[in-house]
């Protein structure tokens, strides 16, 4: 199992989603979202994945983890 760390900065993308991604997750434990892999071709269902938050808004670091569910695939960004 291969380990990925994906990027997430509110100064370059708003998160429209955010809260009620938030809610959803606190109440089920889950939440099964897309995430833009760049040029990353490898992934595989299984894969572990983190999420940090960058930029300059507090608090920044890692935010969630969970498991790749699909491999990639093209999508509009």
């Amino acid at each position: 199992m291969a380990t990925y760390l994906f990027t997430w900065n509110p100064d370059r993308w708003d998160w429209k989603s955010l809260e009620e991604d938030t809610k959803i997750y606190r109440q089920s434990g889950l939440l099964d979202s897309r995430w833009s892999c760049g040029v990353t071709k490898r992934i595989v269902p299984g894969d572990r994945a983190f999420l940090i938050k960058l930029g300059r808004e507090e608090p920044r670091g890692i935010i969630a983890s969970g498991y790749s569910l699909s491999a990639p695939f093209q999508a509009p960004h």
